[in-house]
């Protein structure tokens, strides 16, 4: 095959070059070869430049804005920042640049650049182009700040599947199993997480703390509510201008609310009862985790759903928290808040469902462990959600084995 004439010409002074050095200094490298080998290393350099930030996902401090550098081989480095302040997103993707993302919208647009500054790990996010960079936000949105490397855990994915996990094992009433799963999130991950995110895992943890007899690990846990726990609704709401951003806070705040309350009579009872002689006991006591379970009979291998309400009782007052779920698990209403008093063995009860808001009235009348639970009258019906309570059941206490008629 004959080479090109242009190839040949180059071959030629290539083949004079080395001609024109004396041997010894042919043994080592041409001035040409070394040139080339220069040039070679300094666009590398510039390459291995452009790609220096490293692959990952880098979350701000308390978790409003998560950024995501990923890699190809032999391509550019690309970006995604997602950040979050109050009611307003910023969702911004693009190429890095020499530190540099040029941010691409729908229409093409590259008019908007954010510097990245790598240092220690982390990832300091800036824009001279605000303007330009604005239409990639809310109003009051934005996306500047220090972007911390997520530990290995605390990514957003993997924190979402902890909770996944959390939540069956609780549903399983595997408390022991569950805490320990889902306690590592708060203690190495508290930096990254939202507020919302941290406090709802606040809650989770306490219930499942209180269900170990661990009252006071619970107050811990929710010290950081307990001064607003204390306040009614609207003191709560009133420094929380969203409405929607306001409403989650409430929400938190309420579900911490009952969670206190159980974990203080929790602790008051376990102080009694190691004070009190035994023989003191009160011939009825409301106090126990209730529960029915519904199963469909027709389809014995779908999963059973249930009603439960757990109760405190304190001399004649009643308080507790409940839940339930529909048979195959098809609706769950995770929370609802009990409160009532006891004359005798028949107490009567209003019970707040957390997701619908309705409030109902019951009659509650126990035997042993066994309680007949009736819903006598609606207070205040249900918000467009659905609740899911017991209307006329009976209930076994702690799954005791007596059977209940």
């Amino acid at each position: 095959m004959n080479a090109p004439s242009w190839l040949k010409t180059i071959a030629f002074y290539h083949i004079a070059a080395l001609a024109s050095v004396p041997s010894a200094a042919q043994d080592t490298k041409t001035p040409a070869y070394v040139d080339v080998r220069a040039a070679t290393a300094e666009a590398k350099q510039k390459t291995d430049s452009a790609n220096s930030l490293q692959e990952g996902e880098y979350v701000t401090a308390k978790g409003w804005g998560q950024l995501i550098i990923s890699q190809q081989v032999g391509k550019s480095t690309s970006f995604n920042i997602q950040s979050v302040t109050g009611e307003n997103v910023c969702d911004l993707s693009g190429k890095v640049f020499n530190e540099n993302g040029i941010a691409v919208d729908y229409r093409g647009n590259t008019s908007c650049v954010v510097k990245f500054a790598e240092s220690d790990g982390a990832i300091a996010v800036s824009t001279n182009t605000p303007e330009e960079c604005r239409h990639f936000c809310g109003v009051n949105g934005g996306f500047e700040g220090l972007y911390l490397k997520a530990k290995e855990g605390c990514r957003s994915g993997q924190i979402e599947f902890t909770r996944i996990e959390f939540k069956q094992l609780y549903d399983q009433k595997q408390y022991k199993t569950a805490l320990s799963k889902l306690s590592p999130i708060l203690e190495d991950c508290l930096s990254v997480l939202e507020w919302q995110e941290e406090g709802g895992i606040r809650n989770d943890i306490a219930i499942t703390q209180h269900k170990l007899g661990l009252n006071s690990s619970c107050l811990r846990t929710l010290e950081s509510y307990i001064v607003d726990a204390r306040k009614d609704d609207n003191e709560v709401v009133e420094n929380w201008p969203p409405p929607s951003v306001a409403n989650q806070y409430l929400a938190i705040i309420k579900a911490a609310r009952t969670n206190i309350h159980l974990c203080n009579s929790g602790l008051q009872r376990t102080s009694a009862s190691v004070s009190d002689h035994p023989i003191q006991k009160l011939k009825t006591d409301f106090s126990g985790e209730w529960s029915v379970k519904w199963c469909d009979k027709t389809a014995p291998e779908a999963e059973c759903g249930g009603f439960s309400a757990d109760l405190i009782q304190e001399g004649d007052r009643v308080n507790g928290e409940s839940s339930g779920a529909r048979v195959r698990l098809a609706q769950v209403d995770e929370g609802g808040v009990i409160h009532g008093i006891a004359i005798g063995d028949t107490a009567i009860l209003t019970i707040e469902s957390l997701r619908s808001g309705a409030i109902y009235l019951v009659q509650a009348s126990i035997h042993g462990n066994c309680m007949r639970w009736k819903i006598r009258d609606t207070v205040r019906p249900a918000d467009g959600d659905i609740d899911i309570v017991a209307l006329d059941d009976v209930l076994t206490r702690d799954s005791a084995a007596q059977v209940c008629r």
